[in-house]
């Protein structure tokens, strides 16, 4: 986006999008969602097999759905209720008795967790960010984001409605879990001896996600690891290192074409001796490794700044180079020196001795128009396809294109100055206030630019 020509199609469609209040408001929905629907039933799903001693099992995951279902059935009447903390943020509070580990989570998770600004490795820069989106979301201080409020509340209502309508899908499991709806699975349905033969039971499909899931399993058993230790741990399993030969302890018929295939980890095939003096060297030298790790990200995300402002400032100096060229052809269209019509061109055309005069003055006046005043129409290429264009091709592109087009084209103030930066985009919805400051630095920017570049030419 740091060109005018800049094509990539993706950067352009994030900015129209991200600069829009409605898109804004729709953001400000989508966070609130999250962090009251969303982050609950994650910690509910991944620690229903940890609450046995809670006498909570996957059966009575139907609770936590019908707290959702009845919570968006006020919203879908009364937007203004996503918006309010004390009553959104509460879903999960008729839980929070029966698992006082569930209300320990949230609490830290929103007041307690810090987390990295993106960019910075540096562990004193850790912020409580949750805790600073929430605030912002429910209190906002932005005035961009104060101005969503209306659009907020009634795409919460269609958030509710969306909602509402796929939980009752009869498609779907989340309709037997539903009081309202009778559902075979529900909480007045279930069983003591259901509930009971829950107890222990994931909720979730972790051990199936296998390969997919091992990532994030590696984040969730590392507590604070880094991310570039649970990719390495990831890493580890994906490629089955450690993975024992347990192939052996299964039972069951194989016909005669079965051969058996070992699955022995790298790490086993390796005689003991090389194996404890592997872990022996990876936990002598794992702290060293890590910080070197570190320090060669530092170190390429200081040369990629470091490249990236060189590339600015090199672009400044090109404009203000090119501008200095085109603010004196644009002085020059309104000075005798600029043909103004097809008779006088063919006059003065005439009248220069030799063919390299002629060739000058032709280039010269066609820049007038096309470098001084930015009138595109005017370009000419001066070689095309290993042709050469000569003074009186020229001179008829200027009598017949370029002179007349200043019957259509009007003088501007000033000679164009590409400055680079953001290209002209179409907006959606209503623009942000942060989009205006941004065009008025750039707008300051560059007139402090053409000044440097008119101080230079003195």
């Amino acid at each position: 986006m740091s060109t005018m020509d800049n094509e990539n199609i993706l950067q352009r469609a994030m900015f129209i999008q991200l600069t829009s209040r409605e898109m804004v408001a729709q953001l400000r929905v989508g966070a609130i969602f999250f962090m009251s629907v969303i982050v609950p039933m994650r910690w509910l799903a991944g620690n229903t097999h940890l609450l046995e001693h809670r006498k909570w099992g996957e059966a009575d995951m139907c609770m936590a759905v019908d707290l959702v279902y009845n919570t968006f059935l006020k919203v879908e009447t009364n937007g203004r209720l996503m918006l309010c903390e004390s009553f959104i943020m509460k879903i999960f509070k008729p839980l929070y008795k029966k698992l006082p580990e569930l209300e320990e989570y949230l609490d830290w998770y929103f007041e307690e967790k810090e987390t990295q600004v993106f960019g910075i490795m540096d562990a004193d820069s850790r912020k409580k960010g949750i805790k600073i989106v929430k605030s912002e979301i429910f209190s906002p201080v932005d005035p961009d984001n104060r101005a969503t409020h209306d659009c907020a509340c009634w795409l919460s209502e269609d958030l509710a409605a969306t909602l509402l309508l796929e939980m009752a899908d009869p498609r779907k499991i989340t309709k037997d879990l539903i009081n309202k709806l009778d559902g075979d699975r529900c909480k007045k349905n279930t069983t003591a001896a259901q509930r009971k033969a829950g107890l222990g039971i994931r909720a979730n499909n972790d051990p199936a996600e296998q390969n997919f899931a091992v990532f994030d399993d590696a984040l969730n058993q590392m507590g604070r690891g880094s991310l570039e230790r649970a990719a390495g741990q990831s890493m580890s399993r994906y490629n089955h290192d450690m993975d024992r030969d347990t192939s052996k302890l299964a039972t069951g018929q194989k016909s005669k074409a079965d051969k058996d295939v070992s699955e022995l980890g790298l790490f086993h095939t390796l005689c003991k001796k090389l194996q404890d003096s592997l872990l022996a060297t990876a936990k002598d030298y794992f702290e060293e490794t890590h910080a070197d790790h570190i320090q060669k990200l530092n170190r390429q995300r200081e040369r990629k700044a470091e490249k990236k402002e060189a590339a600015r400032v090199a672009n400044f100096k090109t404009a203000r180079k090119k501008f200095k060229e085109s603010s004196w052809l644009h002085q020059q269209y309104k000075s005798p020196r600029c043909w103004t019509t097809r008779k006088q061109a063919l006059d003065e055309f005439q009248k220069l001795p030799s063919h390299t005069q002629q060739l000058k003055y032709v280039k010269e006046q066609i820049n007038m128009r096309y470098l001084g005043c930015g009138w595109e129409k005017t370009y000419h290429p001066w070689p095309q396809n290993q042709h050469t264009y000569t003074a009186t091709e020229l001179l008829e592109h200027l009598m017949m294109v370029v002179i007349p087009l200043s019957r259509t084209h009007k003088y501007p103030d000033d000679a164009p100055f590409e400055l680079p930066g953001i290209p002209t985009l179409p907006t959606l919805g209503t623009q942000t206030n942060d989009v205006e400051i941004f065009y008025k630095e750039m707008e300051d920017e560059k007139l402090k630019s053409i000044l440097d570049a008119l101080k230079e030419q003195e």
